[in-house]
């Protein structure tokens, strides 16, 4: 597969991700306010996580959507799956017991095989970085 092509479809996918996970965090606040509330290391910025957070995924998603920007977006979408990933593993080696803070699909996952769908996509994220980085066209 070309390079142009395999970058396109992971920025695509970091798009559907972002925009979704933000959609879903939205449509449910209270819900998200209530998992980052029980977080250790979110509780006290829960207010305005529940905001900041989507924020900050549809703000990825539309720098992915600029190839001006594109760039930018799969720094920041690396460096978002490096901090959720951390996060996640932070959660299973403390032994809290949390809901998944996480929108739709992702909300069902346990803490462990999220750990494995965020490792994956950080792999994802760190090749279109990679990627990004050998562009010639």
């Amino acid at each position: 597969m070309k390079k142009e092509t395999m970058y396109q479809l992971i920025s695509g996918l970091f798009v559907f991700l972002f925009v979704y996970t933000a959609s879903s965090k939205w449509m449910d606040i209270e819900t998200f306010r209530w998992a980052l509330s029980g977080s250790p290391l979110l509780k006290h910025t829960a207010n305005w996580m529940i905001y900041a957070l989507p924020a900050v995924e549809i703000l990825v998603a539309l720098l992915l959507c600029i190839r001006a920007t594109r760039s930018l977006g799969m720094l920041s979408s690396l460096a978002l799956m490096i901090t959720f990933t951390l996060y996640i593993g932070y959660l299973l080696a403390s032994r809290h017991e949390l809901p998944c803070s996480c929108g739709g699909i992702f909300r069902d996952l346990t803490w462990r095989n999220h750990l494995i769908v965020n490792c994956i996509l950080l792999v994802i994220a760190a090749l279109g970085y990679r990627l990004q980085g050998q562009k010639t066209y």
